[in-house]
């Protein structure tokens, strides 16, 4: 989603409302939400918690974005920018595959992470 590009933040799809005339999308800032330090199982889990800890807030971030696409194709959107509880840090963005992989060939081929940077 470009919006979230463009604001260093990501966004989930929470909930979708499909009706005969319109169909509504609801999206909520990825860390909004409990960290769930077991999995559903009851078991606890395998791999231990990345350095930089969990993106998730504990409790619900305030930046969401309402889509309503109509019969007509037409788009109709309400974005809240503010976000509540954190700033848009970028440790907590998830890489694409592309640019994992992109990454990952230059930092073979020698060049330093600074540089990267």
């Amino acid at each position: 989603m470009q919006i979230g590009k463009d604001h260093n933040a990501e966004y989930i799809l929470s909930s979708a409302k499909k009706g005969e005339m319109v169909t509504t999308k609801y999206y909520i800032c990825h860390r909004s939400g409990m960290y769930k330090e077991d999995v559903d199982s009851g078991y606890a889990r395998k791999r231990k918690l990345k350095s930089q800890g969990t993106c998730k807030l504990n409790f619900n971030c305030t930046s969401t974005i309402k889509c309503r696409v109509l019969n007509n194709c037409k788009h109709e959107v309400e974005f809240i920018k503010t976000h509540y509880g954190h700033q848009c840090d970028i440790q907590h963005l998830k890489i694409s595959n592309t640019n994992s992989v992109e990454i990952a060939s230059k930092l073979v081929a020698g060049v330093s992470k600074q540089r990267y940077s």
